[in-house]
């Protein structure tokens, strides 16, 4: 089956293409030097940069930082078929099979394990990507416009729990990118 372009309709429909064309092209990336050129060449933007995010749990690639000339994508990418049992994971366990699963809490939430771990192992190359393109930004004279955070299947959740802490950092970022310390 081909792949369907979304239309611009409302003015969402862009952004949700935008952030489907880049997990489409994450997604059928063979390795991480290919990626940036695809991206470059679908979106029509020779200026695009793309860091690749990998984890210390698997060796692929996990999700992709996107910077185009007034915006930012953070996509992450859904989970490969070997990882079906660690999907499973919603609460944590210890390393042995008789330890009792416990639940485990972010900011008074309960949130899935998996998906937390995956995120925090990606945190730091994550958070210094966008900084990174947030100066260069702001370094080109402008600041992001949108900053769309995105996943697919297991990405989504990832996407979840990164996207409602983004928001604080991409703006204290833009109004002093070069001033504020790496938190």
């Amino acid at each position: 089956m081909p792949l369907v372009t979304l239309q611009d309709r409302p003015a969402s429909c862009s952004a949700i293409r935008h952030a489907a064309g880049v997990l489409w092209r994450a997604s059928i990336a063979e390795d991480d030097s290919s990626l940036c050129p695809a991206l470059q060449n679908h979106f029509s933007d020779p200026s695009l940069t793309a860091v690749n995010l990998h984890t210390g749990i698997n060796r692929p690639r996990r999700g992709v930082v996107m910077c185009t000339k007034d915006s930012i994508t953070l996509a992450f990418q859904g989970c490969h078929p070997d990882e079906a049992i660690q999907n499973l994971w919603v609460c944590a366990k210890g390393p042995n099979w008789w330890d009792i699963p416990f639940p485990v809490f972010s900011d008074g939430n309960l949130v899935h394990s998996f998906f937390r771990d995956l995120w925090w192992d990606m945190r730091r190359a994550t958070l210094e990507a966008l900084d990174e393109a947030i100066r260069s930004m702001v370094a080109r004279g402008t600041e992001p416009k949108e900053v769309i955070v995105t996943g697919f299947s297991m990405g989504g959740g990832i996407s979840m729990y990164v996207g409602r802490n983004m928001s604080r950092r991409v703006r204290s970022r833009s109004e002093h990118p070069l001033t504020n310390p790496r938190k």
